[in-house]
């Protein structure tokens, strides 16, 4: 993470332009590792986007990143996430 602060970026033109999303993110001393399988989304509309990181924390965000939550923290390396919605 730059300067010790997370963000995601998103595109919406194929990669023609980047928008940071940071709101809710660690923005300081946030030295963080995402490894390449460890962010994951589910099928809602809007989409909801799940990560993980080497430091043992998943974020996830229920507006297609545009606001984001810790939602477990202490854990071992995150290395995998993987998003599903279960219908009752």
């Amino acid at each position: 993470m730059i300067d010790g602060h997370a963000a995601v970026w998103r595109s919406r033109d194929r990669g023609d332009s980047w928008t940071k999303l940071d709101s809710g993110l660690p923005s300081e001393n946030a030295y963080l590792t995402v490894l390449r399988e460890a962010m994951g989304v589910d099928r809602l509309d809007p989409v909801g986007v799940y990560f993980g990181t080497s430091t043992g924390q998943v974020f996830g965000s229920a507006d297609e990143g545009d606001h984001w939550a810790l939602l477990a923290d202490f854990l071992p390396d995150v290395w995998s996430v993987e998003a599903a919605v279960v219908e009752g």
